[in-house]
């Protein structure tokens, strides 16, 4: 639907120009915090009126006669159209039920963590790691920055029972082809990448690039080659 692909081309990845901290609620009093005017479908921007109606962009995804596996992504699908505008809070609370055993006062729903088909928890938890990457030097859930939750959930989807439907190779091919042309780029990309993946040419580890955004979202200076390489990438 256009109201989604509209979206796709002002996603922004892996950081905005600003990492505010995160609220924890429910979407419904991230609204209210945000006021009527920033909830508006009438405004100009084509993700607001997915702001504004998050349950009807999940069901524009799907058809009726859609599979519960098939809303579950439409789910993350969504999510991560938000977390890619900079609604880390909404995305994780789209993610939440679908990657984390207990229920939360802020989740888009109960947990169905352990009836979710594998694919589903494996995608759901690297989004999550995904907006805890967002989160960047906040302290956030049980006292851990941003930085340090996404390295546990992306270890979370590496052990989950649906790793190998995540699309690592796609990922690697992606942020290879980012690089070319910036000689800093290219051999972080060279290290953390082409050799610590030796011969397997779907090797990715997110753990990597997130230490490279917390690199380039730290304060100025110390290791210029890396800062160079994250503001690439």
């Amino acid at each position: 639907p256009t109201s989604i692909s509209s979206c796709l081309p002002t996603i922004r990845w892996p950081l905005g120009p600003s990492s505010p901290p995160m609220y924890y609620e429910p979407i419904e009093s991230l609204h209210n915090r945000r006021g009527a005017a920033a909830n508006s479908p009438s405004s100009s921007s084509p993700i607001d009126a997915i702001v504004s109606d998050v349950p009807k962009a999940i069901s524009s995804l799907t058809a009726p006669s859609a599979t519960l596996d098939q809303k579950q992504h439409a789910l993350i699908s969504v999510g991560l159209i938000l977390l890619g505008h900079g609604y880390a809070d909404d995305c994780h609370d789209i993610v939440t039920p679908l990657s984390w055993s207990d229920d939360t006062h802020f989740g888009y729903g109960p947990s169905v963590y352990s009836t979710a088909p594998p694919s589903v928890v494996s995608a759901a938890s690297y989004a999550h790691s995904l907006v805890h990457r967002r989160e960047a030097f906040n302290s956030g859930e049980y006292g851990m920055t941003g930085y340090s939750n996404a390295n546990y959930w992306s270890s979370a989807s590496n052990r989950s029972r649906g790793a190998d439907t995540i699309p690592y190779g796609d990922m690697r091919r992606a942020i290879l082809a980012a690089s070319k042309g910036n000689s800093a780029a290219e051999a972080w990309c060279q290290e953390r990448i082409v050799e610590e993946g030796k011969e397997d040419d779907t090797y990715w580890e997110s753990r990597a690039l997130h230490e490279l955004a917390a690199q380039v979202s730290r304060p100025r200076g110390g290791n210029e080659g890396a800062d160079v390489a994250a503001a690439e990438l």
